[in-house]
């Protein structure tokens, strides 16, 4: 029984780490060096290919562990098969509103290169809302594109709120060259609630 159960929880891991790796893969990819961000978080586009695979492996996983082990009666297997699906949602949630968000902020924070000034009176603040973050690692990939826009001031998106605020400079960089930049390439889309100079 009890290497049953030790097989379901390896089954669950592996299959809530393959689940959850297009959060974790960009930020992986990144530390190394082996990436750039832009092309980091375009593996965020195969999300559901990765839950999709986590799946089918979490599924063939119960079937070939069966097939081998046809004497365990039908509690058993009843229970090997929660502990398997069990364990593997709690990686997964574990990894994507767990280990990403501590994770991403200093990621980003050390690779930034940022060093305007904020508080200029010519700089404007707009407020987004932005469709198609799955994860937190999302929101620190988008701010991070967009403080490397020429023009832009300082970006802080939230994921749990789906909208962000961008501090730029309108001599510089567009309300337009914002909303279509690769920050929002195919991923993510953007909508404009507000634009107003800083200070009123």
């Amino acid at each position: 029984m009890r290497k049953i159960n030790i097989k379901a929880i390896g089954i669950g891991i592996k299959a809530g780490i393959l689940s959850s790796l297009c959060c974790i893969l960009p930020l992986i990819l990144i530390i190394l060096g082996l990436a750039s961000i832009g092309t980091a978080l375009k593996i965020v586009q195969f999300k559901p290919y990765f839950i999709g695979l986590s799946i089918v492996f979490l599924v063939s996983s119960l079937i070939l562990f069966f097939k081998k082990n046809k004497t365990c009666c039908r509690t058993d297997k009843q229970f090997f098969i929660g502990t398997a699906i069990v364990t593997h949602i709690l990686i997964f949630a574990l990894l994507l509103y767990v280990f990403v968000p501590i994770l991403a902020p200093s990621v980003y924070t050390r690779i930034s290169t940022n060093t305007f000034a904020v508080n200029s009176p010519e700089n404007h603040k707009l407020t987004l809302k932005i469709n198609g973050m799955t994860c937190s690692g999302c929101a620190y990939g988008i701010q991070y594109q967009l403080e490397q826009l020429e023009g832009v001031t300082k970006a802080e998106i939230s994921f749990s709120k789906g909208t962000g605020e961008v501090i730029y400079k309108p001599n510089k960089i567009s309300t337009k060259q914002i909303i279509k930049s690769e920050a929002f390439s195919s991923l993510y889309s953007a909508e404009i609630i507000k634009d107003e100079l800083m200070g009123e």
